[in-house]
C-alpha cells in the first residue's frame, strides 16, 4: 500500500501511515511525500499483544486522524477491529477495512478465532465500509455480517515500469518462490513438488522468511536437493524476478498476490495454486497455470511441462504481462482507490 501511498501523494493528497516502530528507523519521517508515523506500541505477551495493539493505534487515531477524510485499514484483523472503534466517535473520516487474505489463513478467519471475537466482530462490522480483493473476499465479509451495499472490489496494482522484464527465450533457467515462509504460503509443497520435478539445468530459489525456514532448509538438505538455495528477503526485487524464467507459488490462501503482480511485470511463467483470488488473475493455459495446492504429484507435472517447453513458457509468460500492464497498472489502481474514495465522501 504504500507504493500506492506514494501516487496518491504525487497528486497532492495529503498521505500518512501509521503504523509499529522498526529498530534503527526514527519515529516520524517523510517517504516520498507519504508521513510514516511509528507510533503503535505493542507487548508481544500472548493475547496481549491484540490489546495493547488496539489501544495503541485507537490513541494514534485520535491524536492523528481524526481531520483526514479517509482512514484506511490495510489488514483486516487487529487494525480494521481498531478502526471500526475509532469510526464510533470520528465525525469526518470514512473508515475502511481492507480484506486480503481469504479462507482458514484469512483475516476473517482469525478474528473468529480470536478470544473476545464476539466484541471483536462488532467493532469491526462499525467501520463505514469494507475493500475486498477477491470475490471470496466478497463472499466471506457477507457471511461475517457486513451490509453487501458497504462493500466494494478493489484490487491491488503493481509499479508495471519498475518490474518490467524482457519475456524471451534466454531467460536463467530458474524456477522463483517469493513469499513469507509460514502455512499460508505452503512452501512445504513447493519443497515436494520440486523434488519429483527438478532437472540438473534448472534451480528452485526461495525468497522470503518466516518461521518455516529452518524446517524447509533441514528438509532440502535431508532430501539432498543441491539446487535449492535460499536467498532470504531482499530490497533487490526487480532484479531477483528478472533473474528467473518461472515463478511458483502453491499457497492456500491469497487474495491478490502482490509477489504474483510482480512476477507477470517481469514476464516470469506463473504457476499458481487454484484458490481464490489466483483465479481473479489467472487464467489457465492462457497467462498461467492453476495447479491444486495439495497435490505434489500435479504441481510436479505442469512445472515440468513448462520447464521442458520454450515455447509454452514464453507465450504464458507474455500473455501474464500483458494481463497485468491492462488491469493491475500502479497508477490506474491508485486512481480507482482515489475516485471511491471521492464517491464515498461525497454519498
Amino acid at each position: 500500500m504504500l507504493a500506492i501511498g506514494r501516487r496518491w501523494a504525487e497528486a497532492g493528497h495529503r498521505v500518512q501511515v501509521i503504523t509499529r516502530p522498526i529498530a534503527g528507523k526514527p519515529p516520524t519521517e517523510s517517504i516520498d511525500g507519504v508521513q510514516v508515523r511509528r507510533s503503535i506500541r505493542t507487548t508481544n505477551l500472548g493475547p496481549m499483544f491484540g490489546l495493547t495493539f488496539l489501544h495503541s493505534l485507537h490513541q494514534s487515531l485520535k491524536r492523528y486522524a481524526c481531520a483526514d477524510d479517509v482512514v484506511l485499514a490495510a489488514q483486516g484483523l487487529w487494525e480494521s477491529v481498531a478502526t471500526g472503534r475509532f469510526s464510533r466517535i470520528a465525525q469526518r473520516p470514512i473508515t475502511l477495512a481492507r480484506i486480503a487474505t481469504t479462507a482458514g489463513c484469512g483475516e476473517l478467519s482469525l478474528l473468529r478465532g480470536a478470544k473476545g471475537s464476539a466484541l471483536w466482530r462488532k467493532w469491526f462490522l462499525q467501520n463505514r465500509g469494507f475493500l475486498a480483493l477477491s470475490a471470496e473476499a466478497y463472499d466471506e465479509l457477507v457471511e461475517f455480517g457486513a451490509v453487501q451495499s458497504s462493500i466494494h472490489r478493489v484490487t491491488n496494482g503493481v509499479d508495471y515500469l519498475r518490474f518490467f522484464g524482457k519475456v524471451g527465450t534466454d531467460r536463467p533457467r530458474v524456477v522463483l518462490f517469493v513469499g513469507r515462509l509460514a502455512p499460508q504460503k505452503n512452501p512445504r509443497m513447493l519443497i515436494d513438488a520440486w523434488l519429483l520435478a527438478c532437472q540438473s539445468d534448472w534451480r528452485l530459489r526461495i525468497v522470503g522468511d518466516g518461521p518455516m525456514r529452518d524446517e524447509l532448509m533441514r528438509l532440502v538438505d535431508a532430501r539432498s536437493l543441491s539446487n535449492v538455495e535460499f536467498v532470504g528477503t531482499s530490497q533487490q526485487m526487480p532484479e531477483i524476478y528478472r533473474d528467473a524464467s518461472v515463478f511458483l507459488l502453491p499457497s492456500v490462501g491469497e487474495g491478490c498476490c502482490n509477489a504474483l503482480l510482480e512476477s507477470m511485470a517481469a514476464g516470469l511463467c506463473p504457476i499458481v495454486s487454484d484458490i481464490g483470488g489466483n483465479r481473479e488473475i489467472i487464467a489457465h493455459n492462457c497467462n498461467g497455470l492453476l495447479v491444486p495446492p495439495h497435490d505434489a504429484n500435479q504441481v510436479s507435472e505442469r512445472l515440468k511441462l513448462v520447464m521442458n517447453s520454450t515455447e509454452l513458457r514464453t507465450t504464458l509468460a507474455r500473455n501474464a504481462q500483458a494481463a497485468v500492464q491492462s488491469k493491475h497498472d500502479l497508477d490506474r489502481v491508485a486512481q480507482q482507490y482515489l475516485d471511491l474514495f471521492e464517491h464515498l465522501r461525497c454519498d
